[in-house]
């Protein structure tokens, strides 16, 4: 094989004066024939192995001692391993001298070796971190059986902490007689299923003045004395609605006889309108067009009066013989649909001449409407 270089041909010839010579050279010149690019292959070869090794190792021990983000950590691996690799490849490949290639190779292996060495000792580091993260992965407080990090909705949730947990020691006393403080509200209430629908005129449309709001309520009474629950006038059971000026009030005719009315109260600072609910069965019949019959709006199931300390007023959702929904527990209240009347909860008062609001359900807090005819 002839090179076009003459430097190089001219540096051959020198120093050879028999034919061994003269084959030696031969030899060593077909050996080194392409000598950056075989060399440029090992080199690159070594290089990307450094590369890997690298990212494993930085990206563990940055991961591990300095509190940075994963990705953070293998970027700035990769760019630690990138810059020595550009730099091992200048030094190697624009060196005339045959001494300074070996250079990169030995680094390489030399770091390859620590790269084990630093890898073999941080497996005990990252099986205690994968030992905790299947702690956190069983962890009750996640809903999902397919990801225990993902909500039942399908967006991320932040990973559970482990909460701790109390000791058990003999010197741990009870606190001194007298500290204990209840913790629990007086009364609790909340509502379980609810819908709201205009009332029925005779033509069979939907009234656009007046709606019916249709709520049967669990209550729980935590206090030391009986809770009044009865809706007689004055009604403790109350519909909170926010209105500005005054309110229009235009119950079913038994509802309007019984002599209760709308009151105002205050909570939280602000006054409300706390309506009524009509009184039990107050529902006409109407005739439709086609002849069939119909009720006009919805009744009222309430036979709660008084629940004693510890007890509740809750009625589940049961079935009668005819496979409906038993009406029992539920309370109508009629509002105005066309005042822009808005609806701020279901509320407990007392049954006074100055009426103070024990407890609200807010309405943003009610589940999802329920059909009509299904509770």
């Amino acid at each position: 094989m002839h090179r076009k270089n003459t430097d190089d041909e001219e540096d051959k010839v020198i120093g050879p004066t028999n034919e061994a010579d003269t084959e030696q050279d031969a030899l060593t010149e077909s050996s080194d024939s392409h000598p950056k690019n075989s060399h440029g292959i090992k080199l690159l070869t070594v290089g990307l192995t450094l590369v890997l090794l690298y990212v494993v190792v930085i990206a563990v021990v940055l991961h591990e001692f300095i509190p940075v983000p994963a990705g953070v950590s293998i970027a700035l691996a990769a760019t630690a391993a990138a810059i020595t690799l550009l730099v091992g490849m200048y030094r190697d490949i624009l060196s005339a001298t045959p001494w300074p290639r070996q250079i990169p190779v030995t680094l390489g292996i030399v770091l390859a070796v620590l790269s084990i060495v630093t890898v073999v000792g941080l497996v005990p580091l990252a099986d205690q971190e994968t030992s905790t993260s299947t702690q956190h992965a069983s962890s009750p407080i996640t809903s999902s059986s397919q990801d225990p990090y993902i909500s039942q909705v399908g967006q991320p949730v932040p990973t559970p902490l482990v909460e701790p947990s109390i000791p058990v020691t003999p010197n741990h006393p009870c606190p001194a007689p007298g500290t204990t403080e209840r913790r629990e509200p007086d009364v609790e209430i909340c509502v379980v299923y609810w819908c709201m629908a205009p009332i029925k005129t005779a033509s069979g449309d939907g009234s656009i003045t007046t709606s019916q709001v249709k709520v049967r309520p669990k209550i729980e009474n935590n206090s030391t004395q009986p809770l009044d629950l009865s809706i007689s006038t004055p009604s403790a059971m109350r519909l909170l609605v926010s209105f500005e000026g005054e309110y229009r009030w235009d119950p079913p005719s038994l509802t309007a006889n019984a002599g209760d009315r709308v009151v105002r109260v205050i909570w939280e600072g602000k006054t409300f309108w706390a309506v009524p609910p009509n009184v039990p069965h107050d529902a006409s019949v109407i005739y439709l067009p086609d002849g069939s019959a119909t009720y006009d709006g919805f009744v009222t199931s309430w036979n709660a009066n008084y629940i004693e300390p510890g007890g509740a007023m809750s009625k589940p959702l049961r079935l009668g013989v005819d496979g409906r929904a038993v009406q029992e527990g539920n309370l109508v209240f009629q509002v105005p649909s066309d005042l822009g009347v808005t609806i701020v909860g279901l509320a407990v008062i007392s049954r006074g001449a100055q009426p103070q609001v024990l407890a609200v359900s807010k309405s943003y807090t009610w589940p999802e409407q329920s059909n009509l005819n299904d509770f």
